[in-house]
């Protein structure tokens, strides 16, 4: 199997050595320590390289997720993760991205596309159906309710998009 070096990797990907990281830490791009250096499989680097690039249209919620944590926060006592991880399955991936996010109210409407990202990668997407967040939470936060994603959202799945430094939330 042919492998890549993380130089080559954020080279191929054209992604920042910590995009790497969090790619790696979320089990998007796994790789295999080699002493100190890790190596990845080249042909899953390529088939990400190869994802065509999304241009922003402001029409979708993007939320940017870093590695899986739990939380133990009793203000969320429904929300035991936070994060992204490539194993967990579809209902704890949907619950730790659904909320509590500072969301715009005409993006909460339902048929809005919500997708989640990884560094540049758009690693999950949904379809909002609606708003369950309880009455008086804290900073304006909004917890979202998500079905699979339809025709609309499932555009966004397996694309790039380069959005640079910014919010959490932010229109895609």
């Amino acid at each position: 199997m042919d492998e890549l070096s993380a130089a080559q990797v954020i080279d191929r990907l054209a992604i920042t050595y910590r995009d790497l990281r969090k790619l790696a830490s979320c089990g998007v791009l796994r790789g295999r320590k080699r002493g100190t250096a890790t190596a990845y499989p080249a042909q899953y680097v390529h088939e990400l390289a190869s994802r065509a690039e999304l241009q922003p249209g402001r029409e979708a919620i993007a939320v940017r997720l870093g590695p899986p944590s739990e939380i133990t926060d009793p203000t969320w006592p429904d929300r035991k993760l936070i994060g992204w991880h490539e194993d967990w399955d579809e209902s704890t991936k949907r619950n730790a991205v659904r909320g509590w996010w500072r969301i715009a109210h005409d993006l909460r409407a339902p048929g809005t596309p919500m997708v989640a990202l990884v560094g540049p990668i758009i690693v999950g997407a949904w379809t909002v159906t609606g708003d369950d967040t309880p009455e008086l939470m804290p900073g304006g936060l909004r917890r979202l309710t998500l079905k699979s994603p339809d025709d609309r959202a499932q555009r966004y799945l397996n694309k790039i998009v380069r959005l640079g430094p910014g919010a959490m939330v932010t229109r895609i």
